[in-house]
């Protein structure tokens, strides 16, 4: 039933390749906030029920090149695995 969902290993398989910006953000970029406290950007990621915390940054630029670089290692690792257990399968 989990693989029907998209669900595999902890992870919903669809919303890493979906990766739309939810309606509350405001940096228009996923998984990038900015802490008005401390005047900074932060990136995070969650992946396998894990949230990650990618860093805290000055600007804007920097955490969504820390977010991309986190996508591909995660995300990219995951997808391929994915992809050659099931070309395995058939």
């Amino acid at each position: 039933m989990g693989e029907r969902l998209g669900l595999i290993e902890g992870t919903i398989t669809s919303r890493i390749r979906n990766n739309s910006i939810p309606q509350n953000n405001t940096s228009g970029v996923v998984g990038v906030s900015f802490n008005a406290a401390r005047k900074r950007w932060s990136a995070f990621l969650q992946f396998q029920g894990q949230v990650h915390f990618l860093g805290s940054f000055v600007n804007k630029d920097a955490a969504t090149e820390a977010r991309k670089q986190a996508e591909n290692k995660y995300f990219g690792e995951f997808l391929d695995n994915l992809k050659r257990n099931k070309a395995q399968k058939k």
